[in-house]
Formats: C-alpha cells, sequence, structure tokens
C-alpha cells in the first residue's frame, strides 16, 4: 500500500493516501458544515449596549432593533446591530413582561443557563416612551418598492391608509405628536427630496447625546427640561425649518450656560435673537469662541426661562430645527425636540460616521464661505444661518450629496449620485408600516404563539382583513392558545409546536407579587425550551422591563449549533 510521509499529532507514524484522502475530503466537509453554522457577532450600536459595560457607559437598543433582527432571522439580511447568517431554522422568541435588567444583574446566579448566551443587550423598554411591546415587535415599515407602488396606486399616505387595511402608520415614539398635519402652507418648498428623510430617528438622538423625554435612567439628567410644545403635529415634507445656533460661557456651576441664542427661518431671516444673563456667576465668558463680554451683558435681564417661553411660543408645532451639533444648542437651552436635522450628521468628509466634521469646514467645503474668522468671537446669526444653507444645498441634491459614508470622498460633490445599500434607518423615518405576522402570512412562514389574553387581542389587530385561510396559517392556535394563561402552560405548548413552525413566540406576565417565585424557574423553562429546538435555530429571551418601573428591560440572543463529534482514528 502506497504511503506518503505525514507526522500525524501526537506520533511519527505514516499516513497512507486512501487515509490522507479521506482526511482531506472530512476536513473539506466539516469546513462547508461549518459555513452553514448560523453565527451572531454584535456590531458597533450593540457593542454599546452589552451589559459588559459600565451602566453609565451603555447606550440601551431599542425594541425596534429587536425587531429588525428577527426580521433579518426570518427573511434575510437586515442593516442593524447584529451581523448573522441567514440561514436560521427556525426562531423562538420567549417575551417576558415584568422583568428588567437590574432583576437579571441582581440575581445573575440565579440564571446559569441564560448566563452562557453570547449577546446580552439592554434594551430600552416601551414602557418609559408610552409605547407598547406588541407595537414594536410587530409594526415593520414597508420597503420604498412597496411605497412606490402603493402610492402610485392610492395616490398618497392617506390613500394607503383608508383603502388597505394592513398598512398602518408609525409615528415618532416618546413625544406627544397629534394625528392631525399641521396646516402650515410651505410654498417656498423646491426640495429634490423629501426634507423628512433627513430627520434624526429617535435611536439616533439617543446615541448623538440629544435629550428626550424617555423614562428611566435616561430621564434622570432632564428633568428640568421643557418641551419645545406640548403637543406637536405631524411632520410632513412642507414642515418649516428653523436653524438655530447658541453661545455658552462658563459658570460656577462647572457648566456652560446659554448667553445667546439666535434663530433663522428657511429665508435666512433672522427671527429670534437673545443675549441672556445666566443665573450663576460667570467665571469665563469665552469670548474667543463666543463673542460674549462682560460688558454686553451688563444690563440684560432675560434668563433663560424667557428664552424657553419665547421659543415655545416662536416655533409651529411642526417645526424642523436644523443645527451644527444641535444637541449641544438644546442642551444650552434646556429644551426637547422631536424633529431636528443635524448637519454634523448628514454630512461627512472623513468616510467614518463617528468623526464630526467642523462647521466652519462644511461651510468653506459646500458653499465656499468663510466663517468663525473674527477674532472677537463666533457670530450665533452666521453659524445659524450656515447650517441652515448646507441642508437647504443637500436637499437640492440627493441624500448622498455631501456624505463620504455613503459614496466616498471621491463624490463628495457629486449631484446626482443614486445611492444604493442606504439603510433606510438612516434615509427616512418610519412612516408607514405593515405587521411582521401579516409578513410571514405572505411569506408562507408558518407561526405559532402561546399568549396571555391580553396579548391576543393586541395581536389580532396587526391582522385586518386576513381572510380565513390566512389566520389558519397565523401563530394564533385559538384551539390552546385562549386559555393558555398559566405561565407553565405557555411554555410547554411552546416546546411542542418549537419545531413545527418556522415562528414561535410564548409571551409571559410576571407580576411583581410573584417575581422572586419566578425568577427561580424562568432559565429551567428557557433550558427546557432550547433543548427541544433544532440545531441552528435562533433563541431569544426578551425581559421587557415592568410598567412600575423606569427600569430597562435585557434581550439575550443565541444560535444553537450542532455537535461536531471530534474524528476519531483507528490505529495501525
Amino acid at each position: 500500500m502506497s504511503e506518503i510521509t505525514s507526522v500525524r499529532a501526537n506520533n511519527n507514524e505514516s499516513m497512507t493516501l486512501e487515509e490522507y484522502t479521506l482526511l482531506k475530503y472530512e476536513l473539506h466537509q466539516k469546513k462547508i458544515f461549518l459555513t452553514r453554522i448560523p453565527r451572531i457577532r454584535v456590531r458597533d450600536d450593540g457593542i454599546k449596549a452589552t451589559i459588559d459595560n459600565l451602566p453609565n457607559d451603555r447606550i440601551p437598543l431599542f425594541l425596534k432593533d429587536i425587531q429588525h433582527m428577527l426580521v433579518y432571522f426570518l427573511f434575510g439580511p437586515y442593516l442593524k446591530p447584529y451581523n448573522s447568517s441567514p440561514r436560521v431554522g427556525n426562531v423562538n422568541l420567549i417575551v417576558i413582561e415584568g422583568l428588567s435588567v437590574e432583576d437579571y444583574i441582581n440575581n445573575e446566579d440565579k440564571f446559569p443557563f441564560l448566563n452562557q448566551f453570547s449577546v446580552k443587550v439592554e434594551v430600552i423598554s416601551p414602557f418609559s416612551y408610552d409605547g407598547d411591546i406588541v407595537t414594536d415587535l410587530s409594526a415593520v415599515s414597508i420597503s420604498d418598492n412597496d411605497h412606490a407602488s402603493l402610492l402610485n396606486k392610492f395616490g398618497d399616505a392617506s390613500g394607503i391608509l383608508k383603502n388597505n387595511a394592513k398598512i398602518f402608520r408609525l409615528f415618532k415614539p416618546s413625544f406627544s405628536v397629534d394625528l392631525q398635519k399641521a396646516s402650515n402652507n410651505n410654498d417656498s418648498v423646491s426640495d429634490k427630496f423629501p426634507r423628512t428623510y433627513l430627520l434624526l430617528s429617535l435611536w439616533q438622538m439617543v446615541v448623538e447625546n440629544y435629550p428626550v423625554p424617555i423614562k428611566g435612567e435616561l430621564s434622570n439628567k432632564y428633568t428640568k427640561y421643557r418641551m419645545t410644545k406640548d403637543i406637536y403635529k405631524e411632520v410632513s415634507d412642507n414642515s418649516p425649518l428653523f436653524a438655530m445656533d447658541c453661545e455658552m460661557c462658563s459658570t460656577t456651576a462647572n457648566e456652560n450656560e446659554l448667553t445667546r441664542i439666535t434663530i433663522v427661518n428657511e429665508k435666512a431671516e433672522v427671527v429670534y435673537e437673545s443675549l441672556v444673563k445666566p443665573y450663576n456667576r460667570i467665571v469665563d465668558y469665552l469670548t474667543k469662541f463666543s463673542g460674549i463680554t462682560e460688558e454686553m451683558l451688563k444690563n440684560v435681564n432675560k434668563r433663560l426661562e424667557d428664552v424657553q417661553n419665547d421659543i415655545i411660543e416662536l416655533l409651529p408645532s411642526d417645526a424642523i430645527l436644523v443645527g451644527h451639533s444641535l444637541n449641544t444648542d438644546l442642551h444650552s437651552i434646556k429644551m426637547m425636540h422631536p424633529y431636528v436635522i443635524d448637519t454634523s450628521v448628514i454630512f461627512n468628509l472623513s468616510g467614518e460616521r463617528w468623526r464630526k466634521p467642523k462647521l466652519q469646514t462644511l461651510a468653506w467645503e459646500f458653499l465656499g464661505l468663510k466663517i468663525q474668522t473674527n477674532d472677537e468671537g463666533h457670530d450665533s446669526a452666521e453659524d445659524s444661518i450656515s447650517s441652515l444653507k448646507l441642508v437647504q444645498l443637500k436637499l437640492s441634491h440627493n441624500i448622498s450629496f455631501g456624505d463620504a459614508v455613503m459614496v466616498g470622498r471621491q463624490h463628495l460633490t457629486d449631484k446626482e449620485i443614486n445611492p444604493i445599500n442606504v439603510n433606510d434607518e438612516q434615509k427616512k423615518p418610519n412612516t408607514l408600516a405593515t405587521s411582521l405576522f401579516n409578513s410571514l402570512i405572505n411569506d408562507n412562514k408558518t407561526t405559532t404563539g402561546h399568549n396571555n389574553l391580553d396579548w391576543i387581542f393586541i395581536i389580532f389587530s396587526f391582522l385586518l382583513k386576513a381572510s380565513s385561510s390566512e389566520l389558519q396559517k397565523t401563530f394564533l392556535d385559538t384551539k390552546n392558545s385562549l386559555p393558555a394563561t398559566m405561565k407553565i402552560h405557555i411554555i410547554r405548548k411552546s416546546r411542542e409546536a418549537v419545531n413545527e413552525s418556522k415562528f414561535t413566540l410564548a409571551h409571559i406576565n410576571v407580576n411583581e407579587s410573584d417575581k422572586l417565585k419566578v425568577l427561580l424557574k424562568i432559565d429551567l423553562w428557557c433550558s427546557k425550551l432550547w433543548k427541544q429546538c433544532k440545531d441552528n435555530s435562533a433563541c431569544i429571551v426578551l425581559f421587557a422591563g415592568s410598567p412600575f418601573n423606569d427600569s430597562n428591560g435585557l434581550c439575550f440572543v443565541e444560535t444553537k449549533k450542532p455537535y461536531i463529534a471530534p474524528r476519531k482514528r483507528k490505529l495501525d
């Protein structure tokens, strides 16, 4: 028998040609096998939310991010804080309402099974912004192609909503938004694409350190902040732009406080300007940057609350605020506003999203304007007008103009770039949506769910006008699920159905009175469900937070990898 010279592990025996060929084939098959195993890798945004970070360093995700992961697992790639192979067999979701991230951290020893999950990320509880779990997990934004098709068929968004009951409207959470559109008539709008495409999403506002009225840990920083309006009208493509810039000085409060504010309208006309005197003693006027001197504030009587009242009176209920790093200006006036366009976000010169360009650089690069050159300090009117003109310039071209992240540095000033692979979340706000469950029905993916009674009626609202044949395909197994209010029954039923459907959903409601008792059982329930899952299945356990406190939630994610037995070789 022919031989080749080779060294085996742990011995010096030679390997026959037949053995070598077999080993090579087995290794090739193993490589193919391994490439088909779904894996999860947390991306940059998700890394910031992992509980490995200190509490003050975490930037929690939203339930919408978890939903995007579900969509990715069920339908294919989706650009969100997770990377994974879409070759997931079954998707199994356990939602435990009433448990929070603190419940896990304070009782970590009670979760030996969940401790092994590779992904553990903090999630903002929908209870903190008057949302609900079902909506955030179910409402899937319709694609651009579907949106265009529906517009051609029904004319406008109102026509779509009136004639297609499977489509419904989403609103920005956290802020109080009236369902009626504002009655403005902004005839000057000549944008090449909707200005609403440039609005920061709620998640982006959190990441960019904007003040937002979310309960929980984030709300502790904004207890003294005011809204620019009590109730906002729905933002539209005709909503007016107002650019704002503020100047600050350093005070004995160990923070920078407002000393000047300028607001300009869409015609670059100054509609509001005022010097402001801080309550705390000024220790540094920061004249080199602010342009403010002691003499300028000598006879000023206007205080911060006066400015706030003026802004509340000035801004329309659907106003879009524009500025460069506008979060700093909103912090200086201690106010919150839902509709913002930030030139430091929508323009990028480096190709790296975290690198923020200076307004002075953008003004020169794109407008040919030299600003902030006065040795006596910045001019807030000049800065606000420059921000406004930058936004108007972008609106006159396309969504990718001036953004090296989208088009690369060589195409920064190209006017006709047609953006491809642009994340929907970055392009436009989520306004029209359909249901995840309807999408599963349309894709012929079977689903099963075992839930508390109150959830069933909510979920049925996401299955409007579904035919009886469609309802038979849905996750609502009415014979078994309607009376399934006992937690153990819900888990048992889910275990029975875990491999029969593409998507399995179990919902458990934990009351404060029985939390300690349930804590001892949840890890066992999850491990039993895991054992029933087939290889390559995804398991998501969501602690959704509680309506009784301000704690955030926690999401555990893992995929079940097949066991690979070590190769055994029979020695000669």
